[in-house]
């Protein structure tokens, strides 16, 4: 037998009827082999038995979708498929605090003022964790203060809301806009007034006055540095006598008397800002 004879011969007994139901049945499978999702529609019962004989539960999707893989493979190999994937690890990286690969990542042109599919930026995740180092890295990278998310909640509507007195002033230092109001029509400072009316109503907090103490002064210092940013030069005077009321309240009966007094002064400005007290 010559070569060509050889080969054709070798190419013969190779040659697979592809049409056959059969087909997959006969293949070996193990925990690496791939089937064609096509062979599945083609013969379940028998690709159930040989995948039972080795031991493998079966399922009927063996294989991605083409649509899945597409996607996949757009994502990997695209220039916007993998800027997409660096400003997700960016907002990774934010979440767990790891500011040298924020730096890393910076100086490699990501974005920092990039959105999730919940419209958050890198400067939300910042806020609401109250991480000031992260957050000021992000702000003198160019992070938008007024970035809005899909509630229409701002970085700044985030801190206030956890209490993030720091994190408040680095904002607002950096042009945050105290009246924005999110889609519920609450702006920062009406969350602080929020604030208030729940430490009044947590009795766990009432019943130790030191912690109850600590909790009403950093909303008066939260109000106090929106008064600043709204300009109302008058209202650190006000908030002063306040405090220095604050710092001799002793039982939970003196700190509530404060709180009464900071309470009505938040809901003042609020109606002279045009705000809504609910």
């Amino acid at each position: 037998m010559n070569g060509k004879d050889h080969q054709q011969k070798c190419a013969t007994s190779f040659q697979i009827d592809w049409s056959s139901s059969n087909v997959w049945s006969n293949l070996p499978v193990n925990s690496t082999t791939a089937l064609p999702s096509a062979a599945v529609g083609n013969s379940n019962s028998n690709l159930h038995n040989t995948l039972e004989e080795h031991g493998r539960p079966f399922s009927p999707k063996v294989l991605p979708s083409r649509s899945k893989l597409r996607s996949y493979a757009t994502t990997k190999l695209s220039p916007l498929g993998q800027d997409h994937l660096a400003e997700k690890k960016l907002r990774d990286v934010v979440q767990q605090c790891k500011k040298d690969t924020l730096f890393e990542l910076i100086n490699q042109g990501v974005s920092v003022c990039s959105a999730d599919s919940k419209k958050r930026t890198p400067l939300h995740f910042a806020a609401a964790q109250g991480n000031d180092e992260i957050l000021q890295i992000l702000l003198e990278n160019g992070a938008n203060p007024n970035a809005r998310d899909l509630n229409g909640n701002t970085p700044l509507h985030l801190a206030a809301c956890t209490n993030q007195l720091k994190i408040v002033t680095l904002l607002l230092q950096a042009g945050a806009n105290v009246i924005a109001a999110d889609f519920n029509g609450k702006t920062p400072l009406d969350l602080a007034y929020s604030r208030l009316r729940v430490l009044h109503g947590d009795q766990k907090i009432r019943d130790r006055p030191s912690v109850y103490c600590e909790e009403v002064k950093q909303v008066i210092e939260l109000i106090r540095a929106y008064m600043l940013r709204l300009g109302n030069k008058t209202a650190g005077e006000t908030l002063d006598n306040i405090s220095g009321m604050l710092g001799k309240s002793v039982t939970t009966e003196e700190v509530d008397e404060v709180h009464g007094l900071l309470a009505s002064f938040t809901a003042m400005n609020l109606s002279q800002h045009g705000d809504k007290v609910s």
